[in-house]
């Protein structure tokens, strides 16, 4: 069996960091930390779009018991290039842009 690596990418408005500690999340399976030490983050207030992309991790068939580190992450850059990647047509098009940035004028 392969392995395949999902990811769930969410943009969304919150606070520019004035907010202090009323505008901080609680761990829930929905709002996970931050970092590496899975830090309490700041939560959405308004819009947000989401973006499920998946890639399988390059492993030879029949040695998916010795994955590495490196195997995942190049699963994870292929995402990173699928949502923004600056070459064939990444999901977060100059329209999807668009929305994201009128934002900051009161747009949905």
């Amino acid at each position: 069996m392969g392995l395949f690596v999902e990811n769930l990418t969410r943009i969304g408005w919150t606070s520019d960091g004035g907010g202090g500690n009323s505008t901080l999340g609680q761990f829930q399976a929905n709002v996970p930390g931050q970092g590496q030490a899975e830090q309490p983050r700041m939560v959405f207030l308004a819009q947000v779009r989401q973006y499920i992309v998946g890639e399988p991790v390059p492993v030879a068939p029949g040695s998916e018991g010795s994955v590495t580190l490196a195997n995942i992450k190049t699963a994870l850059d292929a995402i990173s290039a699928d949502l923004a990647g600056s070459t064939g047509t990444p999901i977060i098009t100059p329209a999807e842009l668009a929305i994201i940035q009128g934002w900051a004028s009161g747009q949905p």
